[in-house]
C-alpha cells in the first residue's frame, strides 16, 4: 500500500473487525450450545438422572433419623425415567421463561405411587400407636408429600432456573436471550459492512484486501484461542464450589462445552487467516509492486 490515506483507515477498520469477528463467533457458539435441546442431551449423556436418584437415596437415608420415614418409602417410587421427565421439564420451562413465552412453571412432577406409599406409611404408623386420623394427621401427611416434592423438584432443577427466577435474574436475562437472533443478524450484518468498507478503501489495490482479511482472521483467532486454552488447561471450571453433584456436573459440562466449541471455531478462523495470508503471499510474489506496509 503506497498511500498512508489507505493504510491508516484499513488498520482502524481491521481492529474493529477483529472484535466484530470475536463477537459474531461468540454469539453463534452461545446460540448453538445454550438451548433446551442441547442441555437436555447433555443431561442424558452425563447420566444426570442416575446421579439425582443416588443423591435422593442418600438424602432420605440420612434424613431417616429426623423423620423416621424409611428411604424405601420414597425410593421405591422414584425411578430414573421419572426423574428424567422432571429434569427435561425444568429445562424446557426455564428456557420458555427466558424467551418470555411463559412463566416457566413446573408442569409435571406428580407421583401417585409416592403419595400412596406415604399415605400407607402414615396410616400404618398411626394405627400402630393408636393415633386418631384427624385434621392434624392430614396436615402432617400433606406436609410430608409437599416436602417430598420440594426436595425432588429442587434436585431436578440442575440449572437452578427456579432460584434464578426467584432472585429476578431470569427477567434480566430474558431481555438478552429473547434477542439472540437479532443480535446474531446485527453482528453478521455489521461484520459484512466492515468487510465492504475495507474493500472500498482498498478498491485500487484489491490484492491488499486479502492481506487484511488474513491478518484480521489470524489475530481474531489467536485472541479467541488464548483464553480458551487457559480455561481448559487450568481446569478452571472444575474449581467451582457447587456441592450438589448433578448441578456441578451440569454447569461445568456446559461451560466446558461452550469453551471447547468457541476454541474450535477460533482455530478454524485462524486457519482461514493463515490461508488468506498464504494466498496473498503467492499473489504478491507475482507482483512486487503490491506491498501493504509500503507506506
Amino acid at each position: 500500500m503506497k498511500k498512508l490515506s489507505r493504510y491508516i483507515p484499513s488498520l482502524i477498520v481491521s481492529v474493529i473487525m477483529v472484535f466484530a469477528v470475536l463477537g459474531l463467533v461468540g454469539i453463534i457458539v452461545a446460540d448453538i450450545n445454550i438451548n433446551s435441546s442441547r442441555l437436555k442431551k447433555k443431561a442424558e449423556e452425563n447420566s444426570i438422572s442416575a446421579v439425582i436418584v443416588s443423591q435422593l437415596e442418600k438424602y432420605y437415608t440420612q434424613n431417616y433419623y429426623t423423620t423416621r420415614i424409611p428411604a424405601e418409602v420414597y425410593m421405591d417410587n422414584i425411578s430414573e425415567d421419572y426423574i428424567k421427565g422432571i429434569v427435561d421439564s425444568k429445562i424446557d420451562s426455564g428456557f420458555a421463561a427466558l424467551k418470555g413465552e411463559s412463566s416457566g412453571e413446573e408442569t409435571d412432577i406428580m407421583n401417585p405411587g409416592l403419595e400412596a406409599a406415604l399415605e400407607s406409611f402414615y396410616s400404618d404408623y398411626a394405627d400402630s400407636i393408636g393415633y386418631e386420623k384427624d385434621e392434624a394427621y392430614e396436615k402432617k401427611l400433606d406436609s410430608a408429600k409437599k416436602n417430598a416434592y420440594n426436595i425432588i423438584s429442587s434436585s431436578c432443577d440442575i440449572y437452578k432456573f427456579d432460584a434464578l427466577k426467584e432472585h429476578g435474574v431470569i427477567g434480566k436475562l430474558t431481555k438478552l436471550y429473547s434477542k439472540m437472533t437479532l443480535l446474531t443478524v446485527c453482528a453478521a450484518v455489521g461484520t459484512v459492512l466492515l468487510m465492504l468498507i475495507l474493500f472500498l478503501i482498498n478498491i485500487k489495490e484489491k490484492k491488499s484486501v486479502i492481506y487484511w482479511f488474513g491478518t484480521i482472521s489470524a489475530v481474531s483467532g489467536v485472541l479467541g484461542i488464548i483464553p480458551c486454552a487457559y480455561l481448559l488447561a487450568s481446569g478452571y471450571f472444575e474449581q467451582f464450589t457447587i456441592k450438589q453433584p448433578q448441578i456441578f456436573t451440569s454447569y461445568t459440562t456446559m461451560f466446558t462445552g461452550i469453551t471447547e466449541a468457541f476454541m474450535a471455531a477460533m482455530i478454524a478462523v485462524t486457519v482461514a487467516g493463515a490461508a488468506f495470508l498464504i494466498v496473498y503471499s503467492v499473489v504478491s510474489s507475482r507482483d512486487k509492486t503490491v506491498k501493504p506496509t509500503d507506506i
